[in-house]
């Protein structure tokens, strides 16, 4: 479909829906014009005008690219401007951008805001005829203030997922191109998908189609992480002398990256964000070269500082397949609900906290904030906080996304180390260091040699566990492992207990005596057969604390 074909249909739907119902509340609608020019240097592609003949909002429409895959994204930064040139000559309070599946509204007459950074409202559109009646209400809505527009970080995010949206089947395009080429790099590939446990058979065409669809969605969150972390530090008064302005030349922008990514972990660290299986590097982005330059001159206009560390775990979730972190066991936890168990088990400035499941480590941020309060000044240093903070995370991107999420909390200060393993928490022994350790702290991905320092009891043991049942639990008997030694004694817990049961136990031998215990669970250990040992442990092992 043409972009005359996107902004002509949608013109009809939008005349059609005045006609039949002008009066919007505050607002009655008159005419509606595509290819507007009056007044105009260039041509709008549809203005609707009141009935007293004054513009209310333009939109700019743009038709998909060349290969029809993917429609153009309507948060470019370029679309955005020319919606609010013409805005701006005819004096329309509204713009807006739209390319047939989504549509976002701006203020136009937003004073001291950056243009990007105006107030926005963002829609998915699955019926753009039905669409067209919404938005006059929309609009009208929004006009009387009856209507609230999306918040910045929702804003931010809904920008990031576009453009992964854009992203993610082109490289996915030359993901299997690669493959299909070039011998060597398809027998890397094979080793890397074994080495994480991913099955692969390239002969099973669901199964190849699957897993190259999950690694080209993280390969573009990948890059798209590094870049807007970059600029996060860019932007900061401690790093910015050490790191030079992010501004990679045209066509050359996966080689210029590479370059900058590197000169920042020679001369800050950071390695933790920057360094990753070296396979992620060898897939070409020709094809989004373009969109992703564009972007990264885009967060120039941006104020990045004011998204805290929510937004990114945030980010997270919206670009990795809801399904597939289902499969995992992974859910987002809101911050209200880390800051209430956060509240209830960190009691003092010294107590050391532990996430045995800390995803991209909102229990972790909350802890932060949480000692920081106690933390009488000017005793509340940034290393000293996370000194006293733990994490264990099986799959390497949360955890890199932890170290991340800790590491921004205070940029003024430099950040040595974030304590975060990579590793199956049921791998991980009670008490101590182990040699050989694979670490996501902010000076990057490393194995610590040697056996380590005795790491006592910790203070708090907070987190949202996976949501595994019983029946699909991998190698039971390594999980299970703990529940013969003296200190738990759960031997007799039900082999039919889900998998966050055993955070439980296990997370108990990791506690100081004392020490304070706060997950958030499913609640069927309250009305199942197995839940009958899950309350007997916590009664055995713990009191109750509520708030």
């Amino acid at each position: 479909m043409s972009e005359a074909d996107i902004h002509f249909d949608f013109f009809a739907y939008l005349k059609a829906a005045i006609s039949e119902r002008p009066d919007r509340g505050s607002v009655t609608y008159g005419d509606v014009r595509a290819e507007y020019t009056d007044g105009l240097s260039g041509r709008a592609d549809i203005v609707v005008f009141d009935d007293d003949g004054a513009p209310v909002f333009i939109v700019e429409a743009k038709r998909p690219d060349g290969d029809g895959s993917r429609e153009t994204d309507p948060y470019s930064a370029d679309v955005i401007r020319q919606a609010f040139g013409y805005a701006g000559d005819l004096g329309a309070p509204f713009f807006c951008t739209y390319n047939e599946k989504r549509l976002v509204v701006f203020d136009a007459f937003e004073k001291g805001v950056p243009l990007l950074e105006r107030s926005q409202k963002s829609y998915i559109i699955s019926d753009p005829e039905e669409f067209a009646d919404t938005l006059l209400d929309e609009v009208a809505d929004l006009m009387e203030g009856d209507k609230n527009w999306d918040a910045v970080d929702d804003v931010f995010i809904e920008r990031v997922n576009t453009l992964h949206e854009y992203m993610s089947p082109r490289v996915e395009t030359e993901l299997e191109n690669h493959l299909n080429e070039d011998e060597d790099f398809q027998s890397d590939f094979e080793q890397w998908t074994a080495a994480q446990g991913i099955e692969y058979d390239r002969d099973d065409e669901d199964e190849r189609e699957e897993v190259q669809r999950e690694f080209a969605q993280q390969a573009a969150y990948l890059i798209i992480n590094k870049v807007i972390f970059y600029k996060i530090l860019e932007s900061s008064p401690t790093y910015s002398k050490d790191i030079d302005p992010l501004v990679p030349r045209p066509s050359h922008v996966q080689e210029d990256l590479e370059e900058y990514f590197s000169h920042l972990v020679d001369e800050v660290d950071f390695e933790a964000i920057y360094e990753h299986d070296n396979i992620y590097s060898e897939i070409p982005l020709d094809a989004v070269e373009g969109k992703l330059r564009a972007f990264i001159l885009e967060l120039d206009d941006y104020d990045l500082s004011q998204f805290n560390s929510d937004v990114i775990g945030r980010i997270y979730e919206g670009v990795i397949p809801a399904d597939r972190r289902r499969a995992m066991g992974e859910y987002y936890t809101p911050p209200a609900i880390c800051d209430l168990i956060t509240r209830l088990t960190v009691q003092s400035s010294d107590d050391t906290v532990l996430d045995p499941a800390c995803g991209s480590g909102g229990f972790l941020v909350s802890a932060y904030h949480r000692l920081h309060d106690k933390l009488p000044e000017p005793a509340g240093g940034h290393e000293h906080i996370l000194s006293h903070l733990s994490g264990v995370e099986i799959n390497r991107f949360p955890a890199h996304l932890t170290a991340i999420n800790l590491a921004i909390q205070d940029l003024s200060a430099y950040t040595e180390w974030v304590d975060v393993e990579i590793k199956d928490f049921f791998d991980v022994k009670k008490y101590q260091k182990l040699g050989g350790r694979e670490m996501a702290g902010a000076g990057g991905t490393e194995t610590e040699e040697g056996l380590g320092d005795q790491r006592g009891g910790y203070d708090a043991v907070v987190g949202n566990p996976p949501y595994i049942r019983q029946e699909n639990i991998d190698d039971k008997d390594k999980v299970r492992n703990h529940l013969s030694s003296d200190e738990i004694d759960a031997e007799d817990m039900s082999s039919y207990s889900d998998i966050y049961a055993y955070f439980i136990t296990h997370g108990t031998e990791f506690l100081a005596d004392g020490g304070d215990f706060g997950f958030i669970t499913s609640d069927r250990w309250l009305d199942t057969q197995y839940g009958e040992d899950v309350q007997q442990f916590l009664l055995d092992n713990y009191e109750m604390r509520v708030s």
